[in-house]
């Protein structure tokens, strides 16, 4: 698969806009972690209980969103050759609100303090306004017909559709009005399995074949796949609480299955077979995502136990199993790149470069992929035995750890080159 239109290294952004969401983004992962080692497994006994809510948000917008907008903001120039307006403004204005909103949000669900959820509605509605409209800016002067930028396209779409129904929820969760349970149920379809989902499956048309030398995906896929699965979520919302619902998101959860079975399929086909730590990550999602859909695809035929308990596995293993292994690969991959480019793109011709693995190497991605495969399996058991739920969480307490100080050590390493070489060319 060739790169799309306008594919361009050269307008790319300044290293601070994704470093600033990347830096941060693990401490979101560690609280989450840790306020579940101390409140118990009886926290997520359903995904509505307080401390589950907390906790999803602070996955989902302060780890997982973080790492997607930092990237999102830095490939739209490179994959779409178009460069997001005034980036460094406009990731000032995106992070800061973001990261204050992933905070005060989980802290309404915890505390019940008014002033929290009024304040996570501003600093959330304001981020996500300024980032929607900065996204739709860049993706109208994008390469059209390209199957990245309308997987980007329909992603940034259902981003706004959550954000949507999570401004109604808001009075909900204040007891001004009474709960809508449709409401309630589209607003975490609409940010998993649409923003999450979609913006996955469209990048990976792209990084997939390039970067890990697979054939390409079939013409088919490319045309039709992302805007299939954008139709069968408009379908599951218009029929819900209908009869047929089950059903639709029955075949949602297939249509993901296939999507991670044929991923699997192509990387069993890459041309280079050395063993990269950015793809095992990659693997560890796929599967994760596997069983999340198999979950999803035979739920309404099946008796699972206690229904509570497995809608709360799905999301748990939805956003640390695929979309947290995925960002963690992606961050092997794309922060030591930044910074070899960044150092070249400023140094060139003035001193030697350090080569992409000093900054993160392959001994350091397989150590971090062996923790947080174990954490993984560490959830899995605690899903079903409940004493494992400390010793799990504490796993990925230990895995956010590790993942933030590898991303300090990089940034260190980059100062450190940027001062050596700029003392050696003067």
């Amino acid at each position: 698969m060739t790169p799309g239109p306008g594919l361009s290294l050269t307008q790319a952004p300044p290293l601070s806009v994704p470093f600033r969401f990347y830096l941060g983004a693990p401490l979101f992962a560690l609280l989450a972690a840790l306020l579940l080692v101390v409140q118990g497994p009886d926290a997520l006994a359903s995904r509505w209980m307080p401390e589950a809510l907390a906790v999803t948000h602070l996955f989902a917008l302060g780890f997982v969103t973080q790492v997607m907008v930092g990237s999102l903001m830095q490939m739209l120039p490179v994959v779409a050759g178009a460069p997001v307006p005034r980036p460094q403004l406009v990731a000032a204005l995106v992070h800061v609100p973001l990261a204050l909103g992933a905070l005060l949000l989980p802290t309404f669900f915890l505390t019940h303090w008014p002033w929290t959820l009024y304040a996570a509605i501003g600093t959330l509605g304001f981020s996500l306004a300024v980032f929607l409209f900065a996204i739709t800016t860049s993706l109208l002067r994008a390469s059209a017909g390209f199957p990245t930028v309308g997987g980007m396209w329909l992603a940034t779409v259902s981003l706004g559709f959550a954000a949507g129904l999570g401004l109604l929820l808001a009075p909900m969760h204040a007891g001004l009005v009474s709960v809508v349970v449709g409401v309630r149920h589209l607003h975490p379809v609409w940010g998993l399995a649409g923003w999450v989902g979609l913006l996955v499956v469209g990048v990976s048309f792209q990084v997939v074949p390039m970067f890990q030398l697979t054939p390409p995906y079939p013409r088919v896929v490319l045309r039709f796949f992302v805007p299939v699965l954008f139709a069968t979520l408009i379908v599951g919302s218009l029929l819900d609480t209908s009869p047929m619902e089950p059903y639709v998101w029955s075949l949602l959860g297939g249509e993901f299955f296939a999507f991670a079975a044929l991923t699997t399929y192509l990387q069993q086909r890459r041309r280079r077979k050395t063993r990269d730590p950015s793809l095992g990550f990659w693997r560890t999602a796929l599967l994760s995502l596997a069983v999340c859909s198999l979950l999803g695809v035979f739920r309404p035929f099946v008796g699972l136990g206690n229904t509570a308990r497995v809608d709360t596995a799905l999301v748990i293993l939805f956003l640390m199993g695929f979309a947290g292994s995925l960002n963690l690969g992606m961050l092997l991959k794309i922060v030591p790149f930044l910074c070899w480019f960044h150092l070249q793109a400023t140094f060139l011709g003035r001193g030697p470069v350090p080569h992409m693995g000093m900054f993160l190497g392959d001994r350091a991605g397989r150590r971090l992929l062996r923790v947080h495969q174990t954490a993984l399996f560490l959830l899995a058991v605690s899903l079903l035995w409940a004493p494992a739920h400390r010793l799990a969480w504490s796993a990925v307490a230990v895995d956010a750890v590790w993942l933030g100080t590898l991303l300090v050590l990089a940034t260190l390493r980059y100062r450190r080159a940027v001062r050596a070489l700029a003392a050696a060319s003067t």
